[in-house]
């Protein structure tokens, strides 16, 4: 009996030493996981908080760039002039940012950060975006009805319909932008290929804001002079015309001129008004009335009437040279593209079009 309870006992141990091999394994396992499980929250916080930091080296080129004098295109930051600005976090990680001037008050900035093992890069567009970006814009309607052009290819947008039945463009179009989500232009519309979707550009009302308390025409007269002061606002309640055998000049001098008008539109013939001079000098606000430019005037001008029904119809040596934002347009004659307008501003500084893009980090790790 005792040989026989010996033989049970010896029997035993190589199961308590199995027992122990898996209950050692299952918390090796266990522990495995658990450390996988760490490492992997590890990951996770740092590639969340690498964009955070990315997005706070946005946040300091936007003060940087709002310092940055008109005229100028270099941060303080960048002492070496090298396109580049960098900055450290309190918990030790940290942002490099690039720019790139646009225009004249506007860049696009691209931001990396880096946070523990992640790096990610943010990009947008910081600055005072530019009004016209486009050299005609049409909220509702766009007519072209041919008629000479000048000899700058020019940018178009246009929100909804955008008919070219009236006549070939011919390569006068560079690009049209098409700002609604499936608009698509009809007539002899330029080829597709310079056709580009893009989010289009916000409309609000600025001939109207400037006549609300506080705006730029509180305290103004309502009457022009000729010649205009460069540098001045000038407020009308009625209708803006230039219809007299007088043409209305604007001198040289600095800053532009500015007119604004409450309500009736504006209309312009038989004579000139700003011909020959730049139209980033003449910028013409108009809250609400038609917008006629009779044939033979000649109008150097940026027109802002996102409102207004907009006609052009210079023919011979006149026509409209510059650029419009209206609520439709049916340009009947001569236009030519002016550039300069591309200065004119929203006088928003802001931070727009936020993105993620790849970093140079993730690509080589992707």
């Amino acid at each position: 009996m005792i040989r026989s309870r010996l033989r049970d006992q010896s029997g035993s141990i190589p199961l308590a030493i199995l027992a122990s091999i898996v209950i050692g394994g299952a918390v090796a396992a266990l522990f495995l996981v658990v450390q996988s499980g760490v490492m992997t929250s590890g990951r996770d916080r740092d590639f969340n908080a690498a964009v955070q930091v990315a997005d706070a080296g946005l946040q300091d080129a936007f003060v940087e760039l709002m310092a940055v004098e008109i005229g100028e295109s270099t941060p303080a930051c960048d002492t070496d002039g090298d396109g580049f600005c960098e900055g450290t976090m309190q918990d030790g990680s940290a942002y490099r940012w690039e720019y790139e001037q646009t225009a004249s008050r506007m860049w696009t900035v691209t931001s990396v950060g880096t946070f523990g093992s992640s790096t990610r890069a943010v990009q947008a567009e910081i600055g005072e975006r530019p009004l016209f970006a486009a050299a005609i814009v049409s909220d509702e309607r766009f007519d072209y009805k041919g008629g000479g052009t000048g000899t700058t290819p020019f940018p178009l947008g246009g929100f909804n319909v955008l008919d070219f039945s009236g006549g070939n463009t011919g390569g006068y179009i560079e690009t049209l932008f098409l700002y609604g989500k499936d608009n698509e232009p009809t007539g002899n519309a330029p080829s597709s290929d310079k056709w580009e979707r893009a989010p289009g550009p916000a409309l609000p009302n600025l001939g109207l804001e400037a006549f609300e308390p506080g705006g730029v025409c509180e305290g103004k007269s309502d009457s022009l002079e000729n010649p205009l002061v460069r540098g001045e606002v000038y407020c009308l309640t009625g209708e803006a015309s230039f219809k007299s055998d007088t043409a209305l000049t604007v001198p040289e001098g600095d800053g532009p001129v500015k007119i604004y008008v409450r309500s009736g539109g504006m209309t312009v013939g038989p004579k000139a008004v700003n011909d020959g001079g730049d139209a980033v000098d003449l910028q013409i606000y108009i809250a609400e009335g038609a917008v006629v430019m009779n044939g033979k005037s000649s109008v150097s001008a940026a027109i802002y009437a996102p409102e207004s029904p907009c006609t052009s119809n210079g023919q011979g040596n006149g026509g409209f040279a510059g650029g419009m934002i209206c609520n439709t347009v049916k340009l009947n004659g001569n236009f030519d593209y002016d550039p300069t307008i591309g200065a004119i501003v929203d006088d928003t500084f802001a931070i727009r079009g936020w993105r993620e893009e790849p970093s140079e980090a993730q690509e080589a790790a992707g």
